[in-house]
């Protein structure tokens, strides 16, 4: 990960377990990473499912990328710390556990860094909330309850709201004219985010109207509020039927800070649940659907 939680998990595992296994200059592969990810799990009591263990990878090879040796060589020691760890009784472990939530979690709660809000979003996600005790749970407050929703891993991927007449047909099936509109917003796991508006108009003369505005910028999250910051972007447009509608202009800078929340559709009509990021706590044209990820995205 691009902060130093590994570390701080590395020290912790160090000093209560009394020593830690070292792996320094060692290559880091899918069984390490898969012991890691065990760690996390026995840890924060949590199982990770596909799509989170595919995003935990993806933050140790940025953290490899980023921080290079010093990194690897962090992880490696954590994996040897776990090995450790599995040796010990149960008694031990627990207490062991309790001892590393305690000093833990407070640090990924405090953190604005996108990688331990998918570890605190993991751990809040798996846990109804108890006092610490001998399991190291902790008291779950309701803003914790929705930190999963409001994290920035909670929001990454493409995003789409779609609004038009639809067509209208000849009753052969052939389509005689029609428009639709849709917005779209595309996340990235570092913070970027590319704004897309497409629409096409098929008109009752048959002139194919289309138009593609777009931006790119970065997005910043503080609790539940999100800020968009997007820089000059283009707008294109094309007609098949006249060429004043064939341009090419340049979109305004703009900044934008709105509430946000991520949920699940509970509408009749979609009984297939899709995944929301809705505006302003807004439903319908305020809401945005997830895009299921497309094979071999990274995110």
């Amino acid at each position: 990960m691009r902060s130093p939680k590994h570390l701080l998990a590395l020290v912790l595992c160090v000093l209560i377990v009394g020593g830690g296994a070292t792996a320094f200059g060692q290559t880091l592969g899918q069984r390490d990473v898969n012991s890691l990810i065990a760690f996390y799990e026995w840890a924060l009591e949590a199982k990770f499912t596909p799509e989170q263990r595919e995003r935990f990878q993806f933050y140790v090879d940025e953290s490899i990328k980023q921080r290079g040796k010093s990194a690897r060589d962090n992880l490696m020691s954590l994996v040897g710390s776990w090995e450790q760890i599995q040796t010990k009784s149960e008694e031990f472990r627990q207490n062991m556990r309790s001892q590393f939530l305690k000093e833990f979690l407070p640090q990924l709660q405090r953190s604005t860094d996108e990688d331990d809000a998918f570890l605190l979003g993991i751990y809040n996600a798996a846990h109804s909330g108890s006092t610490p005790g001998s399991k190291g749970t902790v008291a779950k407050s309701e803003s914790n309850e929705q930190a999963s929703a409001t994290s920035p891993a909670s929001v990454i991927g493409r995003w789409e709201r779609y609004t038009g007449s639809g067509s209208i047909t000849d009753g052969t099936g052939k389509t005689k004219y029609g428009n639709g509109k849709t917005f779209s917003f595309e996340f990235g796991p570092a913070g970027s985010v590319v704004y897309t508006v497409v629409e096409k108009t098929l008109s009752i003369m048959g002139c194919r109207i289309e138009s593609t505005d777009q931006s790119t910028g970065k997005f910043a999250l503080s609790g539940n509020s999100m800020t968009i910051t997007l820089a000059a972007g283009t707008s294109v447009g094309t007609d098949s039927c006249t060429k004043a509608g064939n341009y090419r202009k340049v979109q305004p800078a703009s900044q934008l800070t709105v509430n946000f929340q991520v949920k699940q559709s509970d509408s009749v009509f979609r009984p297939d649940k899709p995944i929301l990021l809705c505006f302003d706590g807004g439903d319908g044209e305020a809401c945005y659907e997830k895009v299921p990820k497309p094979q071999g995205s990274t995110f």
